[in-house]
């Protein structure tokens, strides 16, 4: 499946801070442009049966949505071993990487299942995406727009579409990994002025 490459100003590789990323969302939000260098699958393509995913009652399936998004990430050199996250497996640095609580729980993967259901069920799109990549796995979410208020414009299909994307080039992030709980504590804490941005990657 083709696939095209949005390109906003680039990210240097040692600038991606919490702040920035907040600033780059709220500017992507409103000047309709992507938040990261990622590739997407292009709007146009949507309409093509092959690729809208809620055209048909395979496109409603998880199953088959996440076989594409593997196949996706397969073409952007990322990992077809998907692990699936929330905002509470995740602490934000500050700096270019972020923390993962591992390992992440295998019950993930049907929170996810069920998040897909419902955001097919409302009809306002949804998006499949990565966060991170940790070892030898792609650390990755789904979202949909609970409300209609929550639609953003621009970068995503009006049709009730899955959308696939994937940070690229410098915007690629590394995880690592906290086994302890007592380190991830720890961490919460010190990095606690850089959660309230999570609602910001999540989304």
């Amino acid at each position: 499946m083709p696939v095209t490459s949005h390109q906003p100003p680039r990210i240097a590789s040692n600038s991606l801070s919490a702040a920035g990323l907040a600033a780059r969302h709220w500017a992507s939000r409103n000047r309709s442009e992507p938040l990261y260098n990622v590739a997407v699958v292009s709007l146009e393509e949507y309409i093509v049966p092959d690729a809208n995913l809620a055209a048909t009652e395979d496109g409603r399936d998880f199953g088959a949505a996440v076989a594409r998004f593997q196949r996706f990430l397969k073409q952007n050199n990322y990992s077809e071993d998907l692990l699936w996250l929330t905002p509470d497996d995740v602490l934000l640095s500050g700096k270019r990487f972020m923390y993962v609580r591992f390992p992440v729980p295998i019950t993930h993967e049907l929170k996810a299942r069920s998040a897909y259901e419902k955001g097919m069920a409302l009809g306002r799109g949804l998006l499949m995406s990565t966060l991170c990549e940790l070892g030898s796995s792609t650390c990755c979410y789904l979202w949909y727009p609970k409300q209609q208020e929550d639609v953003p414009q621009g970068i995503r299909p009006h049709d009730g579409s899955v959308k696939m994307s994937a940070k690229m080039e410098a915007a690629r992030t590394p995880g690592k990994p906290v086994k302890s709980s007592v380190v991830w504590a720890l961490l919460k804490h010190r990095h606690r002025k850089h959660q309230d941005l999570k609602d910001f990657l999540f989304s």
